[in-house]
């Protein structure tokens, strides 16, 4: 398998959500529905190298944020949710 050619389908996918007017959550959840299963399912397969995986999360973050991150990506991912 080659993960390039799977990295291009992703970005071509998200390509296809981005001139729609969506809000954070929305592009959020169109990555999950879409990108995250998509490259998942393949990279179950075979390991991953790093350079594979900064650039799925590459093309994620600039579709999410529609170019330069405006949250710190730590605090995106932070599962502690304090009351």
């Amino acid at each position: 398998m080659n993960f390039e050619s799977i990295l291009k389908s992703l970005k071509k996918k998200l390509n296809l959500w981005k001139w729609r007017n969506l809000t954070g959550l929305d592009r959020v959840q169109i990555v999950k529905t879409f990108a995250i299963s998509k490259f998942l399912s393949r990279a179950s397969q075979l390991p991953l190298s790093s350079e594979i995986i900064k650039s799925a999360n590459k093309i994620i973050y600039d579709f999410i944020w529609k170019g330069k991150d405006k949250v710190k990506r730590r605090a995106l991912i932070n599962n502690n949710i304090e009351n």
